[in-house]
């Protein structure tokens, strides 16, 4: 069968090992449409290929992403030299008016440097220079940048640290051209397809909504599936059959890169760790004010003391269902039992663990050896009511997140294979609320062709990132 770029699928695949199902099979497709599936003779000598359902992330950034891919690529600076490098690269060769980096991780520095904004001084006082973290909670800016962003209304302290609120909207406070985001959106697309992602759930806040999408059709050309939690309240948001919304987020703390998570335990060299943005009645005031008029709300809690604190005000509300916990980093008995007892929707992030929860990443740097309690996938899982994987960006990939669901550094943490790939992608459909199916006689499918069965042992992180997409029956992407 011939799988060609934005063509409907026709054709037999005469061996085939499918997710979910025991034996193999011969796959008849028409015109887009699968007509037949019946078992077929194991031959041990002959080699199978492999279908699997197609994945959503459950928690991405993707109109961030899409920014990302039009600006400064720090994700793989391992200095404070490296972003200077990096940035002056992009200056000589764009001539831009402003400069704006994202995806530096300090606790993978090898120099131990403090980065703060005189180091991008150094690399102009005439440009706006912004690079902010990977988790997108920590931004450092020159004093150009800082004085246009304290003129608008941000808070920067005297190193050129941009307020965590702040950081979050970053890209919102500068002027990108429709024609640099438009590229930006098409080249996350093209990533999202390459990696077998067919939907997501993304978190436009207002400001980047009116600032970046609404001038645009960029939300109506996509070929995936789009919900995002905001913007809730926009009187004429973007909406047709791929992309809704509903919802409103909220967040409980930081993040730990950060040191703004609320955990029960320090920060080595910090001391106590913060307490948590609201108390109990503060949030449980906000969701009352909301539950009616939403049709979702989702929280992230990071710490124990956040998540703690956000199960027992969810538990005074009696509705569990309307809530949708994301990430969870740290969680221990009490708020696992109170999670079983309540049920909550949870959205997960497995490629924190490669990122950062092995000996020596920066759960260890932070918090010594109790970082070995970090993302207790197993335990949360079997607990949650709807449980779904995301990668939240860090990095976008299921194959990366997936590899290290299976390869958690606990063992009584490891997920299996096939538990995995289900929570990447037919459980996070489900969470999205969006219910595709999975290889239905009779139906135009959506899923993941794998000339070969996946090797996580030959290919690593990347052994899951398909040869072909498939989306209601038509090729949307083929490998090479």
């Amino acid at each position: 069968m011939n799988l060609r770029t934005g063509k409907k699928i026709d054709g037999t695949l005469p061996r085939v090992s499918i997710w979910g199902q025991k034996g193999h099979f011969k796959l008849t497709f028409k015109d887009g449409v699968l007509i037949k599936k019946e078992a077929c003779a194991e031959d041990s000598a002959s080699e199978f290929c492999y279908i699997s359902p197609a994945f959503a992330d459950s928690h991405f950034h993707f109109t961030g992403y899409a920014i990302y891919q039009a600006s400064v690529d720090l994700m793989h600076s391992r200095s404070i030299e490296n972003i200077q490098e990096q940035f002056l690269d992009h200056m000589n060769k764009y001539k831009p008016v402003f400069l704006f980096g994202e995806g530096w991780d300090d606790s993978s520095f090898t120099d131990g440097g403090n980065f703060t904004g005189s180091d991008l001084d150094k690399i102009s006082r005439e440009l706006p220079i912004a690079a902010r973290r990977i988790d997108g909670h920590k931004s450092v800016v020159n004093s150009v940048a800082a004085e246009m962003l304290i003129k608008k209304g941000c808070s920067v302290d005297p190193q050129g640290i941009l307020m965590e609120r702040d950081s979050i909207n970053l890209g919102s406070y500068f002027e990108f051209s429709r024609e640099t985001v438009e590229r930006g959106f098409a080249l996350a697309e093209k990533k999202a397809l390459s990696f077998g992602v067919l939907a997501f759930c993304d978190y436009v806040d207002p400001m980047y909504y009116d600032h970046l999408l609404k001038r645009s059709d960029i939300l109506k050309e996509l070929k995936i599936r789009y919900f995002t939690m905001e913007p809730f309240d926009l009187e004429d948001p973007v909406s047709n059959e791929r992309i809704r919304y509903g919802g409103k987020k909220y967040f409980l703390d930081g993040s730990i890169g950060a040191c703004t998570a609320a955990t029960s335990f320090e920060y080595i060299g910090k001391g106590r760790a913060p307490a948590p943005f609201y108390t109990k009645a503060e949030l449980l005031k906000l969701f009352y004010a909301d539950l009616e008029a939403l049709r979702e709300i989702s929280v992230h809690a990071i710490g124990d003391n956040a998540v703690r604190l956000l199960l027992e005000a969810i538990k005074d509300t009696k509705a569990a269902q309307s809530f949708r916990l994301e990430h969870l980093e740290f969680i221990f008995d009490r708020e696992l039992e109170l999670l079983e007892d309540l049920g909550c929707p949870v959205s997960l992030q497995p490629n924190f663990i490669g990122m950062w929860g092995r000996p020596g990443g920066m759960y260890e740097k932070c918090f010594g050896d109790i970082y070995k309690r970090n993302n207790p996938l197993n335990s949360i899982v079997s607990r949650s009511g709807l449980p779904a994987f995301g990668s939240d960006g860090m990095p976008f990939s299921p194959s990366f997140g997936i590899y290290w669901a299976v390869n958690h550094p606990i063992e009584k943490e490891k997920i299996d294979l096939e538990a995995a790939i289900g929570l990447y992608s037919v459980n996070s459909f489900k969470l999205l609320k969006m219910d595709t199916g999975f290889l239905e006689t009779g139906s135009a499918p959506i899923f993941l062709y794998f000339d070969k069965m996946p090797d996580e042992n030959r290919d690593k992180e990347r052994f899951l990132e398909p040869d072909a997409t498939i989306n209601s029956g038509r090729t949307v992407y083929v490998k090479n």
